[in-house]
């Protein structure tokens, strides 16, 4: 393969990361600017992948998975698990009705750990001196992705372990990660990025194949 080939095809594929990343971008922007659904104030078991959800968290327990970076033995990401929390139509007691899991980079993770260690508090407060949101909350502009079967199965796991029979998980859990939108800014920024590359690499990619036919 000659000299010229080979940078025509390393632009090609650098044209296709462009691709990539200008439709990474549309898809930010058009989520952005989607109506989006108050994640406490709609029903679960009606949520859909895509769907647009905004949501000051404020109960919020332990991470079901956690990414770690084997190189620098680092946690780099985890999924906290998020409960719906209901009123009983018998009793009125709150339970958890159902679960998701939302995606947290590392530079969050104090921020959510602070909200686990209020929200164990609040739950087994039988005196009513706390509240929910004592220790702050957090704010999620974000999506819903499908879960993985490894996700799942991560969460299963951490159910099983809480006292939950099969039956149980298999109808409490809403199988959808919550993700954070990145800024609108950045988004527009991805789509800028990505057509530049894309007729840039594009153009010279084309220019040495013919170059090569001649």
């Amino acid at each position: 393969m000659s000299r010229r080939v080979n940078y025509a095809i390393r632009f090609a594929i650098a044209a296709i990361a462009g691709i990539i990343l200008f439709c990474f971008g549309i898809k930010g922007v058009v989520t952005g600017i989607l109506p989006s659904t108050d994640l406490y104030d709609t029903d679960w078991t009606t949520l859909k992948s895509g769907q647009h959800i905004e949501v000051y968290l404020d109960f919020v327990l332990e991470p079901f998975e956690i990414t770690t970076d084997t190189k620098n033995n680092n946690d780099v990401s985890a999924i906290y698990t998020v409960p719906d929390l209901q009123i009983s139509d018998t009793d009125g007691r709150i339970y958890m009705k159902h679960f998701i899991g939302v995606r947290a980079n590392a530079r969050d993770f104090s921020v959510y750990d602070k909200i686990v260690d209020a929200s164990w508090k609040w739950w087994e407060d039988t005196s009513g001196s706390t509240e929910l949101g004592d220790s702050g909350f957090k704010y999620i502009n974000g999506s819903l992705k499908k879960m993985s079967s490894k996700e799942r199965g991560f969460l299963e796991s951490y159910l099983k372990d809480a006292g939950y029979t099969n039956e149980e998980i298999n109808e409490m859990i809403i199988p959808y990660v919550l993700v954070e939108n990145g800024s609108f800014g950045r988004n527009i920024g991805f789509v800028g990025a990505g057509a530049l590359m894309t007729i840039l690499f594009g153009i010279i990619s084309v220019v040495l194949f013919m170059k090569r036919e001649q």
